[in-house]
């Protein structure tokens, strides 16, 4: 028997619903005798295989196998895929699985902000980044805020949406001048394409 490759490297795959990404293997029997074929499976991991069944192959004859990866999470996923057969030196081979899930992850920072106790009339900021932690792009598609009073105010904007990359950010500003003594508090709600957001 001979299986090739003996690895499968799918990359980066979209983590959504329905993404997968597909692959052949390759049993072909070298022998001069029929190759009896016990089983072709998966052994873990999020991947599935199309082969048909097959119970034997002709000398020289040739069967694909269709492995599809289906990503679950937005890491590195491994598996593999074994081929039972009646050879006497090679009764199970591995084929070694690899996948990763790509997806973007928001992260704001701050997420908590204490502008503390301030005169009336005196000012400040805060500078608010939205970060881009995962492997994918992120789209940023919309930034609203929400205060008590309007003595917390978000600064200007540019256009959206924004499309930060992995490892990258923007930021946005959030300016404090209260008028009274009274307690105010603001949020920052950012919408975006992070899966688990």
């Amino acid at each position: 028997i001979r299986v090739d490759p003996l690895s499968l490297d799918f990359g980066l795959n979209a983590l959504e619903d329905g993404a997968t990404g597909t692959q052949v293997v390759t049993v072909t029997n070298v022998g001069g005798a029929i190759l009896g074929l016990r089983d072709i499976f998966i052994g873990g991991g999020p991947f599935d295989l199309t082969w048909g069944s097959r119970e034997a192959l002709e000398p020289s004859e040739s069967l694909d196998v269709l492995v599809t990866y289906t990503p679950t999470q937005a890491q590195v996923q491994t598996g593999e895929l074994l081929v039972q057969s009646d050879d006497p030196d090679s009764g199970t081979v591995e084929v070694a699985l690899q996948g990763e899930g790509a997806a973007p992850r928001m992260v704001l920072q701050p997420s908590f902000h204490d502008f503390g106790t301030l005169d009336p009339e005196q000012s400040e900021q805060v500078q608010v980044a939205i970060l881009n932690e995962g492997n994918a792009p992120l789209s940023v598609t919309d930034v609203q805020y929400s205060a008590s009073s309007g003595e917390l105010q978000l600064g200007s904007l540019s256009p959206l949406p924004w499309t930060l990359g992995p490892g990258e950010f923007s930021t946005v500003a959030v300016h404090y001048t209260p008028v009274d003594d009274s307690p105010d508090e603001g949020f920052v709600t950012v919408t975006g394409n992070d899966p688990d957001t």
